[in-house]
């Protein structure tokens, strides 16, 4: 899913750099999630965007696409994943087993 969107954006690269964070990051696929469904609605209505905003519509969009990328990674330090595999297990005071 992430690969389609890197792909449409033709960041695949940028992919590659992500694919490892995605687990570290609560709220990245979300956030790309989110990327794809704005991309994919300005490929609906890049005329009128165009007509609209101007000739510089796909700045303003690059610059949203990196305010949510950013927007979810730092949602995500604010809200860390907490996972329990490889946890290590809960130890006792000694002498009070």
């Amino acid at each position: 899913f992430t690969s389609n969107v890197f792909a449409i954006l033709g960041l695949r690269s940028l992919y590659f750099a992500l694919a490892g964070a995605i687990e570290k990051f609560r709220y990245l696929r979300a956030s790309l999630a989110i990327i794809l469904a704005v991309v994919g609605i300005k490929m609906l209505i890049a005329d009128w965007l165009k007509s609209w905003i101007g000739p510089d519509a796909n700045f303003y969009l690059l610059g949203l696409v990196a305010a949510i990328l950013i927007g979810g990674i730092i949602a995500s330090l604010g809200n860390p994943v907490h996972s329990s595999r490889g946890a290590a297990p809960a130890e006792t005071p000694l002498g009070k087993d």
